[in-house]
C-alpha cells in the first residue's frame, strides 16, 4: 500500500488527503516522502456511525488541558471503541505534523463525518496550526468546518463533505494545478501497541 500512496504523490503535488488508515500508518508513509511536503490538510475519515455518541475531540482537549469541567462532565467516558487507542495517537500525529519535522506547508487536520453539513458536527474536530508564535503547536475547533482557515485551501470544503464510507481512490486536480485525493484505502483508525497498523485485512 505504501507503494501506491507514494505513486500517488509522483502524479503531482497534493494538497487534500482524505484517508482511512491510523494516524501512525500516515506518518510513517508521509514521513519518508519529501512530496508530502506540499500538503495543506489532511482528513481523517469516519461515519458518524463508527463513534457513536462520542466526541471525539475530548482526548485533545484533555491533552491540552483545555477542556472545562463543565464540557467533561457532560461527555461519556470512551467505552469498547478503538478511539480509545486512536485519540492519543491523533494528538502525537498532530505534534510531529505541526512541529518543525513534519509537514511545513500543513494547515488543517480533520477528524470524522463532514457530510451533510453540521448533521454529525458531534463526531467533528479540527485541529489549525497555530499562526501566532506560543507554546501550542496548533488549536482545536470542534463542530464544523467553520474556520477561515479552511477556505484558504483550494477544494478543502468539497473533500471533507465527501461521504467517509467510499473506500475508491478518488483523484482530481485543482485550479492551480496541485491534487486532491478525498479518500485513500479502508477505514481502521486502531493501532497496536506497538505501533504497527492492523488495516491490510481491510483494503480494496
Amino acid at each position: 500500500m505504501l507503494e501506491d500512496f507514494d505513486n500517488i504523490f509522483r502524479l503531482v503535488p497534493l494538497e487534500c488527503i482524505g484517508c482511512h488508515q491510523s494516524p501512525s500508518w500516515l506518518r510513517h508513509a508521509l514521513g519518508s516522502n519529501l512530496a508530502a511536503k506540499t500538503v495543506k490538510l489532511i482528513h481523517f475519515r469516519i461515519t458518524a456511525g463508527d463513534h457513536h455518541n462520542l466526541e471525539p475531540h475530548y482526548e485533545l482537549y484533555k491533552r491540552k488541558n483545555t477542556c472545562t469541567a463543565s464540557t467533561a462532565d457532560d461527555l461519556d467516558p470512551f467505552k469498547d471503541c478503538n478511539l480509545v487507542t486512536c485519540m492519543p495517537c491523533l494528538g502525537d500525529f498532530a505534534d510531529w505534523a505541526f512541529g518543525p519535522t513534519g509537514l511545513p506547508n500543513l494547515m488543517v487536520i480533520a477528524f470524522g463525518d463532514f457530510s451533510f453539513g453540521d448533521r454529525f458536527k458531534w463526531s467533528q474536530a479540527l485541529l489549525i496550526r497555530s499562526l501566532i508564535p506560543s507554546t501550542n503547536l496548533y488549536r482545536i475547533v470542534g463542530h464544523g468546518m467553520h474556520d477561515h482557515m479552511i477556505d484558504r485551501i483550494s477544494g478543502s470544503r468539497e473533500m471533507l463533505s465527501a461521504c467517509p464510507t467510499q473506500s475508491t481512490i478518488v483523484y482530481s486536480m485543482n485550479h492551480e494545478g496541485s491534487g486532491i485525493v478525498t479518500d485513500f484505502s479502508a477505514y481502521d483508525l486502531e493501532d497496536s501497541a506497538d505501533g504497527t497498523d492492523n488495516s491490510s485485512e481491510g483494503d480494496d
